[in-house]
């Protein structure tokens, strides 16, 4: 773990604070003392049983993230590798993986004389893969090795994995980069087993909205996301962005904002026409992104309103 003077997306040096995290609670405190914590690091930010962690925001590509960064070896120890028998609740997973199935299929349209390949960087057990298995040679990566649906081929932990001889056409990966300690190196690493005209499509929260002001664990999200931030992210990583936009994600667990960005490997003369962003500040002043998120809370979602709306008709008739 290290502390970052320089923006992992631009290696800017102009970096705001925003906010400082003390973790006290023991089991935080316990795990973070099993990780190969360097000694400079260990001397600035613990203290008295006490683990400081910062929110900086790049002045130069707007991107927020959390200071200090894991390791590798950290991660190993976070993710420890083993076989799991999950089985896929397809049922829960549909939209999400015929709406990513609908927005690669608009954005590659090449017709081959093979047979595509499509890698899910990050895939958990492969459930987004499903619309994709007739037509495509299907891939996945991820930390932990899951039970996959049959006929996808697993390739290992992550990007270090790859050796750049088994390339693709289409990389995604869905709410993955929000957790890496090095997003830049991801891109470009995947951006070395994609083949010209490939494309990569990438799904993350929308972190810069209010995210970063709440966290309970420094193990989780570690990088806030806004279009700018992303927008920068596949740029200085070398791809020519076709698509992007925020939108609203309802689903059972955890709805909310989500950005989706779609990148195409292109010789730099032939780079199309510019995409337009909305800066992180501005996304993080719009009103308008607060308002869904209000019906998050339980006393405020829709479902339990109607369950108070109609006790209280029952009530009424009681009386009357």
């Amino acid at each position: 773990m290290r502390l970052l003077n320089n923006c992992p997306i631009c290696d800017s040096e102009k970096l705001k604070r925003l906010k400082q995290y003390i973790f006290r609670e023991q089991n935080i405190i316990n795990y973070l003392s099993t990780l190969s914590l360097q000694s400079m690091s260990n001397e600035s930010l613990m203290i008295k049983n006490e683990f400081k962690f910062y929110i900086n925001h790049c002045q130069r590509c707007g991107f927020i993230f959390l200071n200090p960064r894991f390791s590798e070896e950290d991660y190993k120890i976070i993710f420890k590798t083993e076989v799991i028998n999950k089985k896929i609740d397809v049922e829960q997973y549909f939209v999400r993986a015929i709406r990513g199935y609908k927005l690669i299929s608009k954005y590659f349209r090449h017709k081959l004389p093979y047979k595509p390949k499509i890698l899910d960087y990050g895939g958990a057990s492969g459930y987004l893969l499903y619309p994709f298995l007739k037509k495509y040679d299907c891939y996945l990566m991820d930390y932990k090795k899951y039970a996959l649906p049959k006929g996808t081929r697993y390739l290992g932990r992550n990007t270090d994995d790859l050796n750049g001889k088994l390339k693709f056409n289409v990389i995604f990966s869905i709410r993955v980069l929000e957790h890496v300690n090095d997003p830049k190196k991801v891109i470009k690493d995947l951006i070395l087993n994609l083949y010209e005209n490939g494309i990569i499509y990438v799904q993350v929260p929308l972190g810069c909205l209010n995210e970063w002001k709440s966290l309970d664990t420094p193990f989780r999200h570690i990088n806030f996301f806004s279009e700018e931030s992303i927008y920068n992210l596949f740029k200085v990583s070398g791809l020519n962005i076709i698509y992007l936009k925020t939108a609203f994600q309802i689903s059972k667990n955890a709805p909310g904002w989500k950005l989706d960005i779609i990148g195409i490997k292109t010789p730099k003369n032939k780079e199309k026409k510019k995409i337009k962003y909305i800066s992180t500040n501005q996304q993080r002043k719009r009103v308008f992104y607060y308002i869904p998120l209000i019906f998050r809370k339980k006393t405020l979602n829709p479902q339990n309103i109607k369950k108070k709306f109609k006790n209280i008709l029952k009530k009424l008739k009681i009386l009357n």
